[in-house]
């Protein structure tokens, strides 16, 4: 029996459109009616080494070399400014996103200079994944967390010129770091510590207080029981999250048991959740992909087995669920994925460098609109259209509790 007909609760008529969280914090850098237009200045040879430390990757790896080094840019041009002291480095998994001949870059304003800052951002995450044609997944799926009240990234588009050259169009993503947290946070006297797992390292990273003692992470890991979650975590906002990214399908999430989501220490509320590089999420796994049911690709969600471990921890899951799907608001989606996709398509039309036809881009737009309408269907207990998938993922790890009605 699906989960709605379990509860008995009707999202299907009562989606909740709820004004997007914070809204009017998001810097105009991030602004959904407009393509940010980044010019970069940078010296042949350091442009040179990007590329070869892109393209000969497993070599430096053997070698012991750094993957993804900054290297300086002579001038960066945005919005009117200008800054000298800027530095670049490339973005992504060697392994599994430098497929292509598209270089994914950050650019940092605070590498050469601590203090330095592109309009109060230390940072400009540009993201063009080959997987993506469509550019779009993570824009889509960060608007929908928004919608959901969650602390998450601003997104929008932006284009590249390399030394006057059109380069390419990237998902333009707010770097999950202490500006996104005093954005969201505040009433936040002290910012906790922030963590993110680290697929090179293999365990998780500090990403801001430095200097500071990571003694808290040792108690998060050590975690391993209902009570010791309750006194430990924002139970609230981690089993919204889970249930959050279960509804939007992020395959490469806590739910899924992968990786990319950060860990941030409130410090009163306690451990929260924050989603990060969503370009695996909607149309990646099947609109019939089950909540209940997950991979566990690296091992890195034991919280939520321990949540699943009891009747009243499903339960409190399931009722995160029906939260999730009342702000998985479909029309909605649907209308900015079109817009979204009209509006970055002829920057993508001209790209030297994107991945894949025209044809691929608008069957990308489809697919995730065809996932959107699919999944909520899904969940609403109702017949679906062919998704792209041949399995049916109905089966569920777990079976949902049967509640009162």
């Amino acid at each position: 029996m699906l989960l709605w007909a379990v509860l008995g609760c009707s999202p299907c008529q009562q989606v909740q459109r709820a004004e997007p969280h914070s809204p009017v914090l998001c810097s105009d850098v991030y602004d959904p009616d407009r393509i940010l237009h980044v010019e970069l200045e940078i010296a042949p040879w350091e442009w040179e080494a990007l590329q070869e430390e892109h393209d000969d990757w497993e070599a430096r790896e053997a070698a012991g070399l750094p993957l993804k080094p900054w290297h300086p840019v002579a001038t960066f041009r945005a919005d009117g400014e200008e800054i000298h002291d800027a530095s670049v480095r490339l973005k992504g998994n060697p392994c599994c996103s430098w497929t292509s001949d598209k270089l994914q870059l950050v650019v940092a304003f605070d590498q050469q200079d601590p203090d330095g800052r592109f309009k109060h951002l230390r940072k400009l995450t540009l993201d063009a994944p080959p997987y993506d044609p469509s550019l779009l997944r993570d824009r889509v799926a960060l608007s929908y967390f928004r919608d959901a009240g969650f602390a998450a990234s601003c997104a929008n588009h932006a284009t590249v010129h390399i030394n006057g050259q059109y380069y390419g169009i990237y998902a333009n993503i707010e770097t999950v770091d202490q500006e996104l947290l005093r954005r969201e946070f505040p009433d936040t006297e002290h910012l906790g510590n922030l963590y993110k797992w680290d697929y090179d390292l293999g365990r998780f990273r500090k990403r801001n207080n430095a200097g500071e003692a990571a003694d808290d992470l040792r108690d998060y890991l050590s975690i391993d029981t209902p009570d010791e979650m309750a006194a430990e975590i924002d139970t609230e906002q981690a089993y919204r999250f889970w249930a959050a990214e279960a509804v939007i399908g992020q395959s490469d999430g806590y739910w899924a048991g992968s990786i990319n989501w950060y860990l941030y220490h409130h410090p009163e509320r306690g451990w929260q959740y924050l989603p990060w590089d969503l370009d695996h999420a909607i149309s990646w796994w099947s609109a019939r992909r089950s909540p209940w049911h997950r991979t566990d690709f690296h091992g890195q969600a034991p919280l939520l087995d321990v949540l699943w471990s009891t009747p009243d921890g499903r339960v409190d899951f399931a009722e995160a669920l029906d939260d999730a799907h009342r702000h998985h608001d479909v029309d909605t989606l649907i209308a900015r994925t079109r817009r979204w996709a009209e509006q970055i398509r002829p920057y993508v039309e001209r790209e030297p460098h994107r991945a894949g036809t025209m044809d691929a881009f608008d069957g990308e737009v489809r697919s995730i609109v065809r996932h959107l309408a699919n999944r909520h269907r899904y969940l609403c207990g109702l017949d679906i259209d062919d998704d792209d998938f041949a399995e049916d993922e109905r089966s569920p790890t777990f079976l949902p509790p049967t509640l009162p009605r």
